[in-house]
């Protein structure tokens, strides 16, 4: 799993060393790592290349309209979550869900591997 953000990496690591997951990250993409912003899927696709994934294996969770475009952009999955748009302005994405507890595995297996 890794953390693609248009953030700044001071602010990547001040949430990851709050929360304390950094356990649960193998890469962290962020906004000094690329030359063009969101909606732009140039940063989701340089998170897949680092992984070894290919784009279109990957889930990506956003809540910003340009994150959802990037992601789709980029030939992911996206999941997006209506904390900060409404339903309608995200629904671009492949799941909409209102909070992070609507996710688990099969949510995400569901969009990889469908019909199995």
């Amino acid at each position: 799993m890794a953390i693609v953000s248009s953030t700044p990496k001071k602010n990547i690591d001040l949430v990851v060393e709050t929360l304390g997951i950094e356990k649960y990250f193998k890469l962290f993409v962020n906004g000094d790592d690329v030359t063009e912003g969101k909606p732009s899927p140039q940063c989701f696709l340089l998170g897949a290349e680092k992984l070894g994934i290919p784009p279109e294996q990957c889930v990506v969770m956003e809540d910003a309209i340009v994150g959802v475009r990037a992601a789709k952009r980029a030939g992911m999955y996206c999941i997006a979550i209506t904390n900060t748009c409404p339903r309608q302005d995200i629904a671009e994405a492949d799941v909409v869900v209102d909070s992070l507890t609507e996710i688990n595995v099969k949510t995400i297996e569901d969009l990889v591997y469908p019909r199995r």
